[in-house]
C-alpha cells in the first residue's frame, strides 16, 4: 500500500505482510513464554541474590500477583472530554481524504493535551481510531498509536475499561512491514501494560488470540516484547494457572 492511498467513503486498511523471522528466534520466546505460563518465574534462573535485589528495585513480591502500581493520576481530578469528541470529529476520522483524516487526528491530539487527565469518558472515539489505526498512511498510524498510548497514561488504571477496544488492534499492528510502526505498536503497549500490568493480557486472551495470526513477524514481535516483560511479572492469578 502506498503511503497516500485513498479508500472509498473510508480509510483504507492494510493486510498482514509476510515477513518471515528466523524459526529459532520464535521458538526459544514461545518456550520462555510457556514455562511461566505453566507457573515457573524466568526469575528462576537468577542468580538469588540479584534476584532479590531486582524484587526490592521493581516492586516485586515473589510468589505473588502481578499489581499495578497506584498511578498518581488515579488520585488527581480527571477533566470529561466526552462533550468534546463531537460525531463530525469521529467522521472525519474515517474520511476518504488523509489530509482530513490527519486534522482529525491532530484534534484529538490536543484535546488530550489541553485536558492532561482525563475521565474515562470516551465516546465513539475507540471505534472511530480503528480506521487510522490501520491506515494505508503509516504516518497518521503511527500518530494514532501515540494517541493511543497518551489515552492509557491520561485516564490511569481507568483504562483498563478499554482495553479490549484497542489492545487487540494495537496489537494487530504488530504485522505491519514498517519497524517504525512496529516500534510505535511496542511503545503503545508499554503504556497500556505501565497502567494495567501483563495480567490483562493474559487473561483476557489478547495474546493468545494475537498468536493465532498467520504473520511470523507478529509472533516474533509479540513473543519478545512478553520476554521482556516477564522477568517482573509475578504469578497468574491461581484461576489461570
Amino acid at each position: 500500500a502506498t503511503s497516500e492511498g485513498e479508500g472509498k467513503g473510508t480509510a483504507r486498511m492494510v493486510d498482514e505482510p509476510p515477513d518471515q523471522p528466523k524459526p529459532t528466534i520464535v521458538s526459544n520466546a514461545e518456550f520462555n513464554i510457556n514455562w511461566w505460563v505453566s507457573g515457573e518465574s524466568l526469575l528462576a534462573c537468577k542468580d538469588p541474590k540479584m534476584a532479590e535485589k531486582e524484587d526490592k528495585e521493581s516492586g516485586l513480591v515473589r510468589g505473588g500477583t502481578a499489581v499495578a502500581a497506584v498511578s498518581p493520576v488515579d488520585l488527581m481530578a480527571k477533566v470529561d472530554i466526552s462533550g468534546e469528541l463531537k460525531a463530525d470529529l469521529m467522521k472525519e476520522l474515517g474520511d476518504k481524504k488523509v489530509k482530513i483524516r490527519g486534522e482529525a487526528l491532530q484534534k484529538v491530539q490536543a484535546i488530550l493535551a489541553s485536558a492532561k487527565i482525563i475521565q474515562p469518558s470516551l465516546g465513539e472515539l475507540p471505534e472511530a481510531l480503528k480506521w487510522t489505526l490501520w491506515d494505508s498512511n503509516k504516518n497518521l498510524v503511527v500518530t494514532t498509536l501515540g494517541i493511543i498510548s497518551s489515552l492509557a497514561t491520561a485516564m490511569g488504571s481507568d483504562c483498563s475499561k478499554f482495553s479490549k477496544a484497542f489492545i487487540p488492534r494495537v496489537l494487530r499492528v504488530l504485522a505491519d512491514s514498517k519497524p517504525q510502526v512496529r516500534q510505535a505498536a511496542i511503545s503503545c503497549l508499554n503504556a497500556w501494560h505501565a497502567e494495567i500490568t501483563l495480567v490483562p493480557f493474559i487473561e483476557q486472551e489478547f495474546i493468545s488470540s494475537a498468536l493465532t495470526t498467520k504473520s511470523s513477524i507478529l509472533k516474533m514481535e509479540l513473543l519478545t516484547w512478553l520476554e521482556d516483560k516477564l522477568p517482573t511479572a509475578g504469578e497468574l492469578p491461581p484461576k489461570l494457572s
